[in-house]
């Protein structure tokens, strides 16, 4: 499944975005889609900065947590071991997202 999904990202999927990396994902989507960018509406959501929930850091400000600030490294490891085939995923998005990003933007 994983290695499906790895094809999917660099075969199938046009475009797609790293949400810490939001205003890169625009810029990119704004010089392959240079028409829909000028007509869009900028109060829209989805293209406005101002309406994000995210802040300049692209962390989200639109959440409350509660818990400890940092966690126990055992903690940690069971986490990442439990969910290593998503961060597997997303490290190869990232490595994509990355070479797509310097190819349209150089």
């Amino acid at each position: 499944a994983i290695d499906l999904a790895k094809h999917n990202l660099e075969h199938e999927i046009a475009s797609f975005g790293i949400l810490s990396e939001r205003s890169t994902f625009l810029s990119m989507l704004s010089a392959r889609l240079p028409t829909f960018f000028e007509e869009a509406n900028t109060t829209d959501p989805i293209i406005s900065p101002d309406i994000s929930l995210l802040n300049h850091d692209g962390e989200n400000t639109g959440v409350s947590y509660d818990g400890p600030e940092t966690f126990q490294p055992e903690t940690i490891e069971k986490l990442k071991h439990m969910c290593r085939a998503d961060i597997e995923l997303y490290e190869h998005a990232q490595g994509i997202f990355d070479r797509r990003t310097e190819a349209c933007l150089a």
